[in-house]
């Protein structure tokens, strides 16, 4: 199985994105790296059906499932990655604080100079963003 990957919104090659394939009938799952043109190949692929799986940050992932890889034949796979939703995740664990040990203003406050001075920066460079009004559910 091989193929490139561009980024549709750019229009230019995706180098260094995560490109796996699974083997739906053992499991077993081989990761390949794109090259610097958006390149990459899996060799020695055992004959089966694979789910393809192609992750990037800030792009849509990409799956297709049930492509039948016979005996010497060519699969190839060229995928154009959309833009998508970047997201952030937070952890919290029970018994630490989600701020770094500071404490917590009032409820409905942003709670630290730092949150406040993060929460102006993004106010700034995304018109639109703004504070949580007190008292607000959600």
């Amino acid at each position: 199985m091989e193929g490139i990957l561009h980024e549709i919104a750019l229009s230019r090659a995706s180098p260094l994105t995560s490109c796996e394939a699974l083997d739906n009938g053992t499991g077993e799952r081989r990761v390949e790296t794109t090259a610097a043109d958006g390149g990459y190949r899996f060799v020695n692929l055992v004959p089966s059906n694979y789910k393809a799986d192609i992750e990037q940050s800030g792009f849509r992932r990409y799956t297709r499932d049930e492509i039948a890889v016979n005996v010497e034949a060519a699969v190839r796979i060229d995928v154009a990655l959309q833009v998508g939703d970047v997201t952030q995740a937070i952890e919290v664990h029970a018994g630490t604080a989600a701020n770094d040990g500071e404490r917590l203003a009032e409820p409905g406050s942003c709670g630290s100079d730092r949150a406040r001075d993060s929460l102006e920066r993004a106010q700034r460079a995304e018109p639109g963003v703004t504070s949580p009004r007190r008292g607000a559910t959600g």
